[in-house]
């Protein structure tokens, strides 16, 4: 079993993302040689603190409904009533200049990771922010950040729009940052 970190560790982490008092902080942190990410709202004002504590508690059934899969980082739970703490996943934002993106079966595993998710009863509904996809360091898709995700197993109307949403962002992805019309295969 991995020792989980404590609130107290947080301040040698590094920010992962700007922060800003009315959004989480994201802060990447190393303990007991694994590392961790760590969704904080401790900092924000007592109206989104109070917000951003319901959204986490959100996010944290979003986590469990998917367990774990290949490509999604792995939940550990709630570290305290403000924080969520997560695998870290090696990787990149997707980019153009990214040579695996060029790789004609990137985004045909990034479609099967997102057909997993949905197996599960989740919808991402943010893909289309290249922040929440990430080419890992062996190549490989993974997702991150399900704040703005929906547990649809009981709401098939709900499932239905989501998917399609999700399917429509990846194909944005692909258009701005795939292989480019006219280039040779690698």
């Amino acid at each position: 079993m991995i020792g989980l970190p404590h609130r107290s560790e947080l301040v040698r982490g590094k920010d992962l993302v700007e922060v800003r008092r009315t959004k989480p902080r994201i802060r990447r942190i190393e303990h007991r040689g694994h590392t961790f990410v760590i969704k904080d709202v401790a900092h924000c004002t007592l109206l989104f603190r109070l917000f951003g504590r319901w959204w986490l508690r959100r996010e944290l059934a979003v986590y469990d409904r998917i367990g774990a899969l290949d490509g999604i980082p792995l939940c550990f739970g709630l570290l305290d009533r403000n924080a969520l703490l997560l695998s870290h996943l090696d990787g990149e934002v997707v980019r153009r200049e990214s040579t695996r993106l060029q790789a004609a079966d990137y985004f045909v595993e990034l479609r099967r990771l997102v057909a997993r998710l949905h197996g599960r009863g989740v919808v991402h509904l943010d893909l289309g922010h290249r922040r929440n996809v990430l080419v890992l360091r062996d190549g490989r898709p993974a997702i991150v950040d399900f704040a703005s995700a929906l547990s649809v197993a009981r709401v098939p109307i709900l499932g239905w729009l989501g998917r399609r949403i999700d399917a429509y962002s990846i194909a944005r992805l692909e258009r701005r940052y795939g292989k480019r019309r006219g280039q040779d295969r690698q």
